[in-house]
């Protein structure tokens, strides 16, 4: 085993190293998804969730090879990460790849017929993106945080990364973008559409008016993300009332009226009174933090 592929291996999965600027990264990848949602921008959604999915594939047969070889994998990614899921894929990997097709695909001209330097602008973005994306690579395997160990698949070999690494990712990105019908796009990346927000507040979702749908919905989710994070150890609980054994006081106390103040200022009919609700419970927050700090120094 090499002295990289042994370095890469030792921190697989190891939940110790978490750190929370995760978080706010999936709150921004949410963010993004959602956004292109709400616009009903649903090619750069299933572009994004197709070069995604290509690059699941390259990391489930990269970690493969090591696992056979016992020898290294194709690519490792030894350096410090939050999380390492596979060999060859850490967290912050993951989640660039989970928005890298959305960012290549919204900027496609709607002429697929449109040429750029002579070429149909879809090949002049797929070559253009290849590219870079090999060019980022090589930097990163200088910078010793995403190392190589074959002779086919270093910086004296680059066509094997720009076809086998990235190439066909960008085709594959660029052909669900370019299909006729959402349903052909959710069939061929096998997801459905992205939830969001409806404007009709009398849409019923699974029987429930839409807003409590997706209250009860995100409200689970993020009790859910809460235990993830106990058992990683990096969120803890001393008390009976609030824990794993207890969810619905998380449940109740910890989101659901969050959601509940969120919507409920999301569907107010003015800007004014967005911003007088908006201004009073930050300002409530304000009053709170001064008292408890800076007077009493409880906190």
């Amino acid at each position: 085993m090499t002295e990289t592929a042994t370095k890469a291996f030792a921190n697989l999965r190891d939940t110790s190293h978490f750190e929370w600027y995760i978080i706010p990264l999936l709150l921004i990848i949410i963010y993004i998804y959602n956004n292109e949602a709400r616009q009903k921008n649903w090619s750069p959604i299933f572009a994004g969730l197709a070069l995604w999915g290509c690059d699941w594939f390259n990391e489930i047969w990269n970690g493969l090879v090591f696992h056979f070889t016992q020898y290294a994998p194709v690519w490792g990614t030894p350096g410090k990460t939050a999380y390492e899921i596979l060999i060859g894929l850490n967290i912050e990997i993951c989640m660039m790849f989970s928005i890298m097709g959305v960012a290549a695909s919204i900027i496609l001209p709607r002429d697929k017929t449109l040429k750029i330097a002579g070429l149909p602008n879809r090949w002049f973005f797929i070559i253009f993106y290849t590219t870079a994306s090999v060019i980022v690579e090589i930097i990163l395997n200088y910078f010793g945080v995403l190392t190589w160990d074959y002779s086919w698949w270093n910086v004296n070999a680059p066509w094997t990364i720009w076809i086998g690494g990235y190439f066909w990712f960008f085709l594959v990105c660029f052909w669900v973008y370019d299909m006729k019908t959402i349903r052909a796009k959710a069939i061929t990346v096998g997801v459905a559409a992205s939830i969001i927000l409806p404007q009709d507040k009398t849409l019923k979702i699974a029987g429930l008016p839409n807003r409590w749908f997706f209250i009860i919905l995100l409200t689970t989710a993020s009790v859910i993300v809460e235990i993830i994070l106990n058992y990683f150890g990096v969120l803890t609980w001393d008390y009976s009332w609030w824990n794993v054994n207890a969810p619905w006081t998380i449940w109740i106390g910890g989101y659901f009226w969050f959601f509940l103040v969120c919507f409920w200022v999301y569907d107010m009919k003015t800007i004014r009174a967005k911003a007088i609700t908006v201004g009073t419970i930050l300002g409530i927050d304000l009053i709170l933090l001064i008292m408890f700090i800076g007077i009493l120094k409880w906190l």
